[in-house]
């Protein structure tokens, strides 16, 4: 487990009204993935996977993409943290073995992202926490959890 400050974002045109999105680059080069964000706050490597942390960089109503990608560059899962009318700036991230990342973000705590070594089970209606979306989806590779401080 460890940062990858080799990826990097270059993003793409969107209509005004479209949440933004941008093409991964690792060491400069395309990797043939899209991403939504426009900024990219935090990138680990966590057991073979990519870990992104990306915002739309819209100050006052900010959120939080979260994406876990293969080696190949392909979407295994992903999840938004965000809320209307509440602004959150990411800082702190830390790497916590064996595959954390604890982080702040919006609200007075921590936020947590276990990485789980294989896909379990999800109950597509039940968040992982207050403030997380995730598509529809019956499985999850990874677990979104806040620790209020």
């Amino acid at each position: 487990m460890q940062p990858n400050p080799q990826l990097s974002l270059r993003p793409l045109p969107q209509p005004a009204d479209a949440a933004p999105r941008a093409e991964l680059l690792r060491a400069g080069h395309p990797t043939g993935c899209t991403v939504p964000g426009a900024v990219l706050e935090f990138a680990a490597d966590i057991g073979g996977r990519h870990l992104l942390f990306l915002t739309d960089d819209v100050p006052c109503e900010e959120v939080l993409n979260i994406v876990l990608l293969d080696a190949g560059f392909q979407l295994l899962d992903s999840a938004s943290i965000g809320r209307a009318y509440h602004s959150g700036l990411f800082a702190h991230p830390r790497l916590v073995e064996p595959a954390r990342v604890e982080f702040e973000f919006m609200g007075n705590g921590t936020w947590a992202v276990d990485v789980l070594a294989a896909p379990r089970l999800r109950l597509p209606f039940m968040p992982d926490a207050a403030g997380v979306s995730r598509p529809f989806g019956l499985h999850r590779h990874f677990t979104v959890g806040f620790r209020p401080g």
